[in-house]
Formats: structure tokens, C-alpha cells, sequence
């Protein structure tokens, strides 16, 4: 795939597969006769960066990122914060000899990644288009992975990003980004949720009260990842709320608390005798065994 430029009388050819420097250095470029780079153009590069169909020096590598998340474009932006998320996390679900050529990427790369933290939270608090700040999610949330850190697959929030995102999610008018950022509280390992329970509870508790059902669901699975008995009451009454996945998910979380929610058989039998949905009902019937267990 090649596209060739005039910039007067000069003609500066573009090959983002087979000459991956120079497409990412004229990235960068602009100038008063020829202009920016057309947006589509940039987001190839940056998709490419994103999918490791190329890959650059770290320093220009976080040059050309730079410049994406900071472009006047939201189109532009989103791809150069997914090129982050890709950069840092692409190792997660890979494989074989790609995983390893990944993990050995990821190393030399991890912190000029590392140094574009601030201008990625920045996006996340305040860019006005939210595919920009869904992205800068994905690419903040990334950055703390660690492919050595035991579980490849699991989602880690530090501490001082989870008290970031229980800010913003206060403030957060997107739904969808607000499922969002209660799904990373809610999928996070028994351990990792340990760590994060004082920025997190009140966060978890608001979030298994809200009107709109996925968040109330994540925000239960949340609170019965932390095993946060004091809300407990409250997700028993989202077992007879509408919705499938707030019920079903209400009903995996009284059952995390085991015999902590005895007391709550009688509400569980009454919600199954009127449940439904085939799912919900296992689930429920699964609970009713859990917290009955010795």
C-alpha cells in the first residue's frame, strides 16, 4: 500500500507496510504548502502500530503516538490511545511464538509507554468525545498490565487509578463508558479487589443502585468480588429488578458470600419461584446450595 505526496517539487513516497519509519516520520509532518496528513492516513499508521503490523524505535514510536493522542481530530486521538492500549496489552491474548515476540516487544517499549501517562488521563478526564476517553480507558487501564505478574489474562487497576476512575465515573455522563468503568472493578481478581476495596465500596454500592441495568449488574458482581457484606441487602433486592444480567448477576454475587448469606434463602426461594429465564434460575438454584453450604 503506497500513496505518493508532492510538497512542491519534492515527492516523498508513503509505505506504511514496507517502509513503516518513513510513514510514521511524514505522520508527523506538516507544513504550509502541503498541510497535515489526511486523517486517514494517520489512523492507518496508527491501527498498524495498534494491530503490531509494524512496529518503531521507541523513541519514534512514542513520538508518533504523541503527536495522535494530541491531534486536533477525535478520529485521530481514539486511534493513537487504542495504539497505546495495543502496544501495552497486545501480549494478553496472544499465543506461541507471536506471545513471546510480543512479551520481548512490550519490554522495550513498556516506558516511553509509561512517559505518555499523563496526556492519556488527561483524554480520560476531559476530551469532549467520548470514543476519545473510552479509549484513553483501554489505554491507562493497559498500562498497568504486566505480563509477568502471574495471571496474563486478568485486569489490574493500581490504587491510585481505581480512586481516579471512582472519581470520574461520578461525574461520567456517557452510560456506556460508565459500565465501563464499573466492568474493570467488577472483573478484577479476588486479590487485586482486595487491594482497592477502601476506593472502591462506595463507588460499587452507588453503582448497584443505578437506574440503568448494566451498571447496576457489574456494580453487584462487583460488591460480591469484594465480599462487601454491608451491601449485601442491596443486592439481594435487584433479584426480582428487571433486567436478565443484573438478576443473574445478583444471584452470582449473594452466592460469593456462601454461608455469610444465609440468611438470605428465603428471598433467594422467592425470586426463583417466579424467575423465568433458564439461566437465572440455575444461578439462583446454585446460590440457594452456596450460602446453605456447611
Amino acid at each position: 500500500m503506497s500513496r505518493t505526496h508532492v510538497v512542491g517539487a519534492i515527492t516523498l513516497l508513503v509505505c506504511v507496510v514496507t517502509a513503516p519509519h518513513v510513514g510514521a516520520r511524514w505522520l508527523l509532518q506538516s507544513s504550509p504548502t502541503s498541510g497535515a496528513p489526511p486523517i486517514s492516513d494517520k489512523r492507518a499508521v496508527l491501527n498498524d502500530l495498534a494491530a503490531h503490523r509494524t512496529s518503531l524505535p521507541p523513541q519514534e514510536l512514542v513520538a508518533v503516538l504523541r503527536s495522535g493522542i494530541t491531534d486536533s481530530d477525535p478520529m485521530v486521538r481514539a486511534s493513537a490511545l487504542w495504539a497505546v492500549a495495543g502496544r501495552a496489552g497486545g501480549v494478553r491474548f496472544s499465543t506461541g511464538s507471536e506471545r513471546a515476540e510480543r512479551r520481548a516487544i512490550l519490554r522495550t517499549e513498556r516506558g516511553v509507554l509509561e512517559g505518555l501517562r499523563p496526556i492519556i488521563l488527561r483524554r480520560l478526564q476531559d476530551d469532549h468525545d467520548v470514543e476519545v476517553r473510552r479509549a484513553a480507558l483501554a489505554a491507562a487501564g493497559n498500562l498497568d498490565y504486566d505480563p509477568d505478574g502471574g495471571n496474563d489474562r486478568s485486569i489490574t487497576l493500581k490504587p491510585d487509578f481505581a480512586k481516579l476512575l471512582t472519581a470520574i465515573f461520578a461525574k461520567e455522563t456517557s452510560q456506556d463508558l460508565r459500565v465501563e468503568i464499573v466492568k474493570s472493578f467488577a472483573l478484577l481478581s479476588p486479590k487485586q479487589a482486595a487491594s482497592i476495596r477502601n476506593d472502591s465500596e462506595a463507588m460499587l454500592v452507588a453503582a448497584a443502585l443505578d437506574p440503568n441495568p448494566d451498571v447496576a449488574a457489574y456494580g453487584a458482581l462487583g460488591i460480591g468480588k469484594q465480599r462487601l457484606r454491608s451491601a449485601l441487602p442491596r443486592i439481594v433486592g435487584l433479584l426480582t429488578r428487571d433486567g436478565m444480567n443484573v438478576r443473574l448477576f445478583a444471584a452470582q454475587a449473594i452466592g460469593m458470600f456462601g454461608r455469610e448469606a444465609a440468611q438470605y434463602a428465603p428471598q433467594v426461594e422467592a425470586a426463583l419461584a417466579v424467575e423465568r429465564d433458564v439461566v437465572v434460575s440455575k444461578t439462583l438454584t446454585a446460590t440457594l446450595s452456596a450460602i446453605r453450604s456447611r
